[in-house]
C-alpha cells in the first residue's frame, strides 16, 4: 500500500514541478524554437498593428452604435453594442501585447517574456492599446 502512495505522490511531484511556470522562456530560446518557415518578426509585428487598427475601428463602430442606441432607449442594442466594444477593446489588447512582448524581448533577449498582466501593468499600457499608431 505504501508504494502507491508514494507513486502517487511522486507523480504529485512531478506535476507540480512540471507547473512552476513550463511557458515562461527567454526571447532568446523562443526564437530558437521557431520553425525555419516562421514569419520574420517585422511582418508579424505588421499583422497585430493592422489586426489591432482593425478591432479598434469595430470598437469604435460599436460605441457609436452603443450610444446611438440609448438615445430612443433600446436597451438591447446598447447592450449588444457595449458588449462587442469590450470585446473589440480585449482584441485590441491581445495584438498590442503581441508588438509589446516582441519589442521588449528584443531589447532584452535574456529576460523571461513578460505575461499580459506585466503589459496590463506597464506604464502606457492605455497609449499603446488604444493608439492606432496612423502616422508611423
Amino acid at each position: 500500500m505504501s508504494s502507491g502512495w508514494q507513486t502517487i505522490q511522486d507523480l504529485q511531484a512531478d506535476l507540480a514541478h512540471q507547473r512552476q511556470n513550463p511557458r515562461i522562456r527567454t526571447f532568446r530560446e523562443a526564437m530558437a524554437a521557431r520553425p525555419t518557415d516562421a514569419a520574420p518578426l517585422e511582418q508579424i509585428q505588421r499583422n497585430c498593428l493592422t489586426n489591432k487598427r482593425i478591432a479598434l475601428a469595430f470598437g469604435v463602430l460599436a460605441l457609436v452604435y452603443a450610444l446611438a442606441s440609448m438615445v430612443p432607449g433600446n436597451l438591447f442594442g446598447a447592450l449588444t453594442g457595449t458588449l462587442f466594444t469590450i470585446l473589440c477593446a480585449i482584441l485590441a489588447t491581445r495584438y498590442a501585447h503581441r508588438s509589446w512582448q516582441i519589442a521588449m524581448g528584443q531589447a532584452s533577449p535574456d529576460e523571461p517574456l513578460r505575461g499580459v498582466r506585466d503589459f496590463v501593468r506597464s506604464s502606457d499600457f492605455l497609449r499603446k492599446t488604444f493608439d492606432p499608431q496612423l502616422f508611423e
